[in-house]
């Protein structure tokens, strides 16, 4: 999945956005924000109707995300 890849390259974007849902279309961020129901909104609004969202965990949780995208075996 390539939303998960570049979610994966973007070490300072997951600090800064610790703990926040993110949409992501691509290599592109959508929105973002502490409410999912809000982003989906930002979302729509930009015209993407589909976006891939999650909600970044906090630092001490980020192996996670980074195994996912193969950054760490």
């Amino acid at each position: 999945m390539t939303e998960l890849r570049w979610l994966g390259k973007q070490d300072k974007l997951r600090k800064k956005l610790a703990g926040q849902w993110v949409a992501v279309e691509g290599e592109r961020l959508i929105a973002h924000g502490p409410r999912l129901k809000e982003v989906l909104q930002q979302s729509k609004a930009q015209g993407v109707e589909h976006p891939f969202v999650v909600c970044l965990p906090e630092i001490s949780d980020e192996a996670i995300i980074l195994a996912a995208a193969g950054k760490i075996q």
